[in-house]
């Protein structure tokens, strides 16, 4: 597990603070979570980090980056898989978030996967596909 330091918004931190951003590599797999990410990746960044197989990444904006500055960062890394988190959904109380609706409008996408786990046996299988976009069940 490796973390990088990012910021909490586009001011280097001056207004909600620092992030810590973890990649996790583990049976051949590269997993970045993206926390609650406030700006978009620089070169810097994007080169330590490397080749990506899942990224979750925050997409209803207020207190992260909004779907818009999503696709831009999804855009820069070419993640294999996406999983959207810190969004509005009917659980949330915080209703100064988007939905994870403007999210898969933003990115174009009409039908995502929609499932309560996702598994991933080959980090190797995805290779020159399209990202996916999976949107994972809240577990009650």
């Amino acid at each position: 597990i490796t973390g990088l330091q990012t910021y909490h918004d586009e001011e280097q931190g001056s207004e909600r603070g620092k992030n810590t951003i973890y990649q996790i590599e583990v049976d051949g797999f590269s997993i970045l979570h993206l926390g609650d990410l406030g700006h978009e990746l620089n070169e810097k960044i994007i080169s330590k980090i490397g080749k990506i197989d899942v990224l979750l990444i925050p997409v209803g904006g207020h207190y992260t980056i909004d779907a818009k500055l999503a696709s831009k960062v999804i855009n820069s890394l070419e993640p294999d898989i996406v999983i959207p988190m810190h969004y509005r959904s009917e659980d949330s109380k915080m209703s100064d978030l988007s939905n994870v609706e403007n999210f898969l409008h933003e990115m174009g996408e009409k039908n995502p996967q929609r499932l309560d786990s996702l598994k991933i046996a080959n980090p190797n299988s995805s290779e020159d596909k399209e990202t996916q976009i999976v949107i994972l069940n809240p577990n009650h």
